[in-house]
């Protein structure tokens, strides 16, 4: 086995596998042109570079690594490599054939009905609670409000985000704060993609007085897991993230700040989206029309009061989205290293 990743994180990767006990070599992504042995490439982006030569039969297929939700899965596909593409569920397979009635140069590329892997844990939340709980330190007989926000310059954190967390904290709950994992990394910050897009760096001082109020969780060193934060989450507070999809699996109340930009500039300029489409499409827009969407701080506050009065609000209309996020609920990973084993005949 071998893990292409980027250089900054070949290092931190080395050191999880031995922790794991996997047997794994690590490498630069960069170095993807020179593998030439291969059976199985799995991908986890439908742009990702690939090896282009195999002197041995091999596939190179896409797990892809969100549910559609800003409209651009698609931009900058690599289809002239892939030779087969997982599908998640029902709405992913439906935005791809969408997509692909607009492209004749598409081939016909072998698909599969997987699921998401990497959702299978937090269908295990019951098992997940006491121990997130006790990693995370809160209060697990309190309610549980978690702030996931997206990365973009545009998005709730960078232009609302004190603001947000701050009147989060004053309700008796616990508070979560988890941001993109964009906003962990080391980037280049002359990158244009990255231009105003909150960097954990920055928010040190804010997080660390924040966290004195002693029922804020706003860790800036290590990322908090997904399916820990869902299995404590009473309600979550997002702005167009595609952790609203996973909330919605756990039947969680979502509340949605809206950031008019993302939909009017950023879809536009940066994928080439429509912006008023994406506002009205599922495909681009991670379900908002399944939740609250609220324009200021104190529309917030009313909707969170509810949400955690009643955990119902909006349910069904949640469940009807979350029917069409899945394939194998809860045992993706068997089915796809199953299917795995089907292509490699081993």
């Amino acid at each position: 086995a071998v893990v292409l990743v980027y250089p900054s994180d070949i290092k931190a990767l080395r050191i999880l596998l031995e922790e794991e006990m996997i047997a794994a070599k690590v490498y630069s992504y960069f170095s993807t042109s020179f593998l030439v042995f291969w059976n199985i490439v799995i991908a986890i982006d439908q742009r990702m570079r690939l090896p282009i030569v195999c002197l041995s039969k091999g596939s190179r297929i896409c797990m892809f690594h969100g549910q559609p939700t800003k409209g651009n899965v698609y931009s900058g596909f690599n289809y002239r490599q892939f030779d087969g593409l997982s599908f998640y569920g029902p709405l992913m397979r439906d935005y791809y054939i969408r997509e692909k009635s607009k492209h004749d140069e598409w081939p016909d590329i072998p698909t599969w009905n997987i699921g998401q892997p990497k959702s299978d844990e937090i269908f295990r939340s019951n098992e997940l609670e006491r121990k997130a709980a006790s990693l995370i330190g809160v209060d697990a007989s309190k309610k549980t409000i978690v702030y996931a926000p997206s990365f973009e310059s545009c998005g709730s954190l960078a232009i609302f985000g004190e603001n947000i967390i701050r009147s989060l904290a004053t309700i008796d709950a616990n508070v979560i704060v988890k941001p993109h994992p964009a906003f962990y990394r080391v980037l280049d910050k002359s990158d244009k993609f990255f231009s105003g897009v909150p960097h954990a760096s920055e928010w040190r001082e804010f997080a660390s007085s924040i966290c004195e109020l002693g029922n804020v969780v706003f860790p800036l060193d290590k990322q908090i897991r997904v399916e820990y934060v869902l299995s404590l989450a009473d309600v979550l507070v997002t702005d167009h993230s595609g952790i609203a999809f996973d909330a919605m699996l756990l039947d969680i109340p979502v509340i949605y700040f809206d950031c008019p930009e993302f939909f009017s500039d950023y879809l536009p300029k940066q994928y080439g989206v429509d912006g008023e489409s994406a506002r009205r499409d599922i495909f681009s827009n991670a379900g908002r029309d399944s939740g609250e969407v609220v324009e200021d701080i104190s529309s917030l506050l009313v909707a969170l009061d509810a949400a955690l009065s009643n955990r119902e609000i909006n349910s069904y209309e949640r469940r009807k989205i979350s029917e069409k996020l899945l394939y194998n609920p809860g045992q993706a990973t068997e089915f796809f290293i199953r299917n795995l084993i089907n292509i490699s005949g081993d």
